[in-house]
């Protein structure tokens, strides 16, 4: 509830929360606050993977992204490694906390579309990488952007990607990873899946890895999430 267009930060926040499926339900005969209420139980086809979130839709495909070690943990912090350093990342950064999380890559012919699961596998650090290479949770796509503009380029990562400007002004002037990649993070998995399970499920061939945007069907997409159920 909130007491509509009271002042700039208000109407602010009821814009947020109709971004995110809030819509207006009515209004408090007792104080005449705006109630807003979002639905959790039915995905709104005319509407985008944020306003329906966390829901998804019914047919999606699936993929596999993956995230270089150095990077990971620091954009999905909730999926940290038992043995990684969980001091490293307290810090209160928004890129960490948001929801929205921003990939920047060059990848071309990318298949995946709005609303489709991304299976987020954390690229080893230590050899053998098939035991240190795990899917370790999953996200939305929200969107794929190609910036028209540096202006462009940088509202959409502002706050959501690990890079800081300076970083990403340089990306977008040489040419490199202009494309943006905007995800919703839903959840990172207890059991992470390891590379080695990977190649024993045959779903990544023996002796490589994933490629950006690898795509599983759902049959392997299943195996995946009852493998990270596991008690």
């Amino acid at each position: 509830t909130l007491f509509e267009d009271k002042r700039q930060e208000v109407i602010m926040l009821k814009e947020f929360m109709m971004q995110w499926g809030f819509v207006k339900h009515g209004y408090k005969k007792s104080t005449n606050e705006l109630v807003l209420t979002k639905e959790m139980k039915i995905y709104n086809k005319k509407e985008n993977p944020k306003f329906n979130f966390p829901l998804y839709k019914s047919k999606p495909n699936y993929f596999i992204l993956p995230i270089d070690s150095e990077y990971h943990t620091d954009l999905f912090p909730d999926s940290i490694l038992k043995n990684e350093n969980m001091s490293l990342y307290k810090e209160n950064l928004a890129h960490r906390y948001s929801l929205e999380k921003i990939y920047v890559c060059s990848a071309y012919n990318i298949k995946a579309r709005p609303g489709d699961l991304i299976l987020i596998y954390r690229s080893g650090d230590r050899y053998p990488k098939r035991y240190s290479s795990v899917i370790s949770g999953m996200a939305i796509l929200q969107n794929i952007v190609n910036p028209k503009s540096l202006e462009e380029y940088l509202n959409l990562c502002k706050n959501k990607s690990v890079f800081d400007e300076e970083s990403l002004k340089m990306f977008y002037n040489k040419n490199k990873w202009r494309k943006v990649v905007q995800l919703l993070y839903l959840k990172p998995f207890n059991n992470k899946i390891i590379l080695q399970e990977l190649y024993d499920l045959n779903i990544i061939e023996k002796n490589k890895g994933p490629r950006p945007f690898h795509q599983l069907d759902e049959n392997m997409f299943q195996k995946l999430i009852n493998k990270s159920e596991e008690k």
